[in-house]
């Protein structure tokens, strides 16, 4: 059970959005039975899909909405959407979702379209839960959350907002324990996810220094919690046109490896 977090605009959905491609794609080309479930609160789903083609194509989502892209990019775009439907990834867009729905959906999930293997709820703080106060809202969440990880077998992704005071420090850097309501959040988490992106906050105009030994040209995965595994920061390309980040240990313009992927049986 894993967790993102980040200050608002910082790249968090489509970190998660790119590891479910990575995921789906890993799948398709292994021929092997499983899925990706997507809990979408924050945007309807044919915007979600959009954003996939987007980001796989190396496309201008702005351009395309505007109507000023070439004929060429929308054929292209066209074919990747295409193929962004093919593979096994299955979106809920609904708004009023709370923790429990999630839970008959993910199971009817696995159980129709095979094995869940990763699950991203986007974001966290919106499930419709009730709770005596927003932490304890909140905390039932990400605990039954967690507990249907365990129970599925699958890799569960929660999405979070930092508290407003991480607005008011320098770096903008948060930390674990600084999510938005409730620290049980990170409490939660058998790894905690920082996206720190000083290319973004450059270009949203945000006032902040950059602290040592980070480059303002790249984005940043803080993993500051990772149960029995290194911690630490780890750099990505960000193009805020694409609104896609890259690894930069592979080549230019490729986003994923070729499949090496291999079922391991349980132990």
């Amino acid at each position: 059970y894993g967790v993102i977090v980040g200050i608002t605009s910082m790249g968090k959905s489509q970190f998660a959005f790119q590891l479910a491609l990575g995921v789906a794609i890993k799948l398709r080309e292994s021929g092997l039975p499983g899925c990706v479930g997507i809990n979408e609160l924050e945007m309807l789903r044919w915007r979600v899909h959009r954003r996939l083609t987007c980001c796989l194509l190396g496309a201008n989502s702005q351009e395309l909405a505007d109507g000023v892209a070439s004929s060429e990019l929308y054929t292209k775009y066209y074919e990747t959407a295409q193929y962004v439907r093919t593979l096994p990834i299955y979106m809920d867009d609904n708004p009023n979702l709370n923790s429990q729905k999630m839970v008959w959906n993910a199971a009817a999930m696995h159980l129709e379209h095979g094995p869940r293997k990763l699950g991203i709820a986007d974001y966290v703080e919106l499930f419709s839960d009730e709770g005596d106060s927003e932490e304890l809202r909140v905390s039932n969440v990400v605990r039954t959350h967690r507990k249907m990880c365990w129970e599925l077998g699958s890799c569960e992704i929660a999405i979070s907002q930092f508290n407003n005071s991480v607005l008011q420090t320098n770096s903008k850097i948060g930390g674990l324990g600084r999510t938005r309501y409730s620290g049980a959040i990170g409490q939660a988490a058998d790894w905690f996810i920082e996206i720190y992106n000083p290319v973004q906050m450059r270009k949203s105009g945000w006032d902040f220094s950059l602290p040592d030994g980070y480059n303002e040209g790249h984005a940043y995965v803080l993993i500051e919690k990772n149960k029995d595994y290194p911690v630490g920061k780890e750099p990505f390309e960000w193009t805020p046109e694409f609104t896609r980040f890259r690894d930069m240990a592979l080549p230019m313009n490729e986003l994923y490896r070729p499949s090496g992927y291999v079922e391991q049986e349980d132990f």
